[in-house]
């Protein structure tokens, strides 16, 4: 308890007032389009390479990647109902897209980073509740991504067919694996 009670006043202390959350807004923002300006302008051969791209394609991975931070909001809202924690579709989407940008931009992958302070922040989540709650999306992650594999290979020749299988199954296992040695320490944190 005393803990989370030092975890609150440090998050408090960290807590930026509203003008210097404007002002780092800015500031981020101008300064990611002056390096994506200064890039195009010493590689002016991306912008014809864009240009060429067909706009049926951009709406395409577009609605691709919307559905991909979707799906990953529904998985995050069950994800917190397995640790007794509720929130809404909508706040699970703003998540998982600003965790997806800081992702990106941000150091070592950070994105998770990023949502466990949120969670702790909002909903308090604990760190070891999380910790279990990405690991059960992991793996879910991962086997749908084995399952878009199998099929793009089996799609794209016959011969990968049995080495998606193999991975997939090999996926499976793992996971198995893992699950049921773990099985006691995950249910007793997801109660």
């Amino acid at each position: 308890m005393v803990r989370n009670a030092r975890i609150h006043r440090l998050l408090g202390a960290l807590k930026p007032s509203t003008l210097t959350k404007k002002i780092l807004s800015i500031v981020v923002i101008v300064l990611t389009v002056t390096l994506f300006v200064g890039y195009f302008l010493r590689h002016p051969e991306l912008i014809q390479v864009l240009t060429s791209i067909k706009p049926i394609t951009v709406l395409l991975l577009t609605l691709g990647y919307s559905t991909t931070i979707l799906i990953n909001a529904f998985v995050l809202l069950y994800s917190l109902k397995l640790i007794g924690k509720s929130s809404n579709v909508l706040d699970n989407f703003m998540l998982t897209g600003y965790s997806s940008i800081v992702n990106f931009f941000g150091p070592l992958q950070s994105g998770p980073g990023f949502r466990a302070l949120y969670l702790k922040k909002k909903h308090d989540v604990r760190i070891r509740d999380f910790f279990v709650t990405t690991l059960i999306f992991y793996g879910f992650f991962a086997s749908i991504n084995v399952a878009i594999l199998l099929v793009a290979l089996i799609a794209r020749n016959q011969q990968y067919a049995m080495v998606g299988l193999l991975i997939s199954v090999l996926t499976v296992s793992v996971l198995t694996v893992i699950y049921h040695r773990n099985k006691s320490y995950i249910l007793s944190t997801l109660q």
